[in-house]
């Protein structure tokens, strides 16, 4: 067998844990690592779909999810995977969106119209941003937290665009903890010493 016919054997994503589903999402600009320390958490209280390729398209994500029987899910990305997650979001059968130093582009149409979509959603969203990141500033985290009413932000102070794997102590806790509160519909217990912090969430208050 060629290297060629075995990289063509394995399967196109990973598909671990249980429970309501969540898609994972990484460009092309994220260490193949990026959900290492994501994983075991999450896997704990849901259904983990993590495509083996960074920056999957729409199109290559919606056979993935018929494939493992996924009808309704929610998305996790990072980086130049905000585009596709953005896009998938927008749509009836994502329930939650958790978007990481992503990248988006308010000037690329067919973006902004997604984006416009989401934001007609009444669904949760998380922007987790590090301060200092350099690839996509948190700027943009700003933006798109004006844009979609749902949203909540967090700037993890010194962090750059790895902020996933730099500061994984802080992050992975935080998205396991509001993914379990805002997506599963959990209240918070009393978490043991070491485990997830609890955080407080709440809707904008409405501007008009």
């Amino acid at each position: 067998m060629t290297p060629e016919e075995a990289h063509a054997d394995e399967p196109a994503f990973l598909d671990v844990g249980r429970g309501k589903a969540l898609l994972l999402l990484r460009g092309e600009d994220s260490s193949e690592n990026v959900w290492a320390s994501f994983a075991p958490l999450l896997a704990e209280a849901m259904r983990l779909i993590v495509p083996n390729a960074g920056s999957s398209t729409v199109t290559e994500v919606e056979p993935m999810l018929r494939d493992a029987g996924v009808e309704r899910l929610a998305v996790l990305a990072h980086g130049a995977a905000g585009p596709v997650a953005v896009e998938l979001a927008a749509r009836d059968d994502v329930d939650a969106l958790v978007l990481i130093g992503a990248v988006t582009s308010e000037t690329v149409t067919d973006v902004a119209e997604a984006e416009q979509g989401l934001a007609e959603r009444e669904i949760p969203i998380l922007l987790l941003w590090g301060e200092d990141d350099a690839v996509v500033p948190a700027e943009e985290a700003e933006r798109l937290s004006e844009r979609l009413p749902t949203s909540t932000l967090a700037l993890i102070p010194g962090a750059g665009h790895d902020v996933a794997e730099t500061a994984a102590a802080t992050v992975v806790p935080l998205v396991f903890e509001y993914l379990r509160s805002r997506y599963l519909g959990e209240r918070h217990g009393h978490a043991e010493a070491g485990g997830p912090v609890p955080i407080a969430l709440t809707r904008r208050p409405d501007q008009s």
